[in-house]
């Protein structure tokens, strides 16, 4: 069932009436940041973007020497957990969790998701952050119109709005 504004607006119970929202995440996050958890690993993620893409290769090499049979289904769950393995990466470089850079994190964003998945990584960024704004308790008629049948887009996107 919906909530309303007014349930919406109403403080967690036990809440002081002049504490703001989301102060009670801030000690959490003051500690998280001082242990060093929200550091970027470009390490661990240059070799995990390596190890993917080696092992995509390999499937790949196995189906194309295979050939056209049904042993090459063999290699189905592998290339499954590849594709999950890139999706992550793409997920990651469109939250700029990889790097600092946007324009390198947008580049292995669309190296995982135009490239490697065949899925458009500016569909799924702007996508992922609508989704993500409704779950902060945002409406989605703010951020997003329909365009065409079965498709709705950011209004930035359109030109009237």
């Amino acid at each position: 069932m919906p909530l309303t504004a007014a349930a919406l607006a109403e403080p967690p119970p036990g809440a002081s009436v002049g504490q703001t929202p989301g102060s009670e995440f801030a000690p959490l996050l003051r500690t998280v940041k001082n242990q060093g958890l929200l550091k970027r690993r470009h390490g661990w993620y240059a070799r995990e973007i390596a190890v993917n893409a080696l092992a995509l290769a390999g499937v790949i090499t196995g189906v194309a020497l295979i050939g056209n049979s049904w042993w090459s289904q063999l290699l189905a769950p592998a290339l499954a957990v590849l594709a999950a393995r890139t999706a992550f990466i793409g997920h990651d470089a469109g939250h700029s969790q990889i790097t600092g850079s946007s324009s390198v994190s947008r580049l292995i964003g669309l190296l995982h998701g135009n490239l490697l998945l065949g899925m458009s990584y500016s569909w799924w960024n702007d996508f992922h952050n609508a989704i993500q704004n409704v779950q902060k308790g945002q409406d989605p008629a703010e951020f997003m119109v329909p365009s065409s049948p079965g498709r709705r887009v950011l209004r930035s996107e359109r030109p009237d709005a």
